[in-house]
């Protein structure tokens, strides 16, 4: 077993965030407290974050775009469009493809946060079937089309093969454990 560490070409500072965040409570008319809620998510602080640890061009615009989609993925009508279908059961990256999309960059660095981001989504797939059943919500765990444990552990593996240090200290394996906001 080999493991690869990746030195990400950028840093990913507290005060990007802080910047990245007030740009976006901006734009989406966020209250005070949707904007903490926003501030303190570990997961779109990794979805911001991946165009900058990995180097990406223009790593400001595709990180407001692909935390913008995340956003309208999580609240209000819109949600209702990103909810997993069937259609998104062909892979594991499918329902993430809206926010995978990047210019230039380290494939290894996007790979990793990406792998992460499904993994989180696997865990909540696993943890949500019996809410899920009951509200009718599909979920391809509950529904059977997808068996989660080996899923998740072809990608811890592929995340533990690739040590990302600055990425680590922003989301871990077990971060993916927490819910998805």
């Amino acid at each position: 077993m080999q493991t690869t560490t990746l030195p990400s070409t950028k840093t990913f500072e507290a005060a990007t965030w802080t910047r990245l965040t007030g740009a976006l409570a901006e734009a989406f008319r966020l209250t005070s407290e949707e904007t903490q809620t926003l501030a303190q998510s570990k997961t779109a602080r990794l979805i911001a974050a991946l165009p900058y640890l990995a180097g990406c061009d223009q790593p400001e615009r595709t990180a407001l775009a692909h935390v913008s989609t995340y956003l309208l993925a999580n609240k209000g009508e819109a949600r209702w469009i990103f909810d997993h279908a069937p259609a998104d059961d062909v892979e594991v990256m499918h329902r993430l493809a809206t926010i995978a999309h990047f210019q230039g960059g380290d494939r290894a660095v996007l790979d990793r946060g990406m792998k992460l981001l499904a993994l989180q989504m696997i865990f909540g797939y696993a943890r949500d079937q019996a809410k899920d059943l009951v509200s009718g919500e599909y979920n391809p765990v509950l529904s059977k089309v997808w068996n989660a444990q080996p899923m998740m552990e072809i990608l811890i593996h592929d995340i533990v093969e690739t040590k990302c240090p600055e990425m680590e200290v922003l989301f871990s394996i077990d971060d993916a454990e927490i819910w998805w906001f």
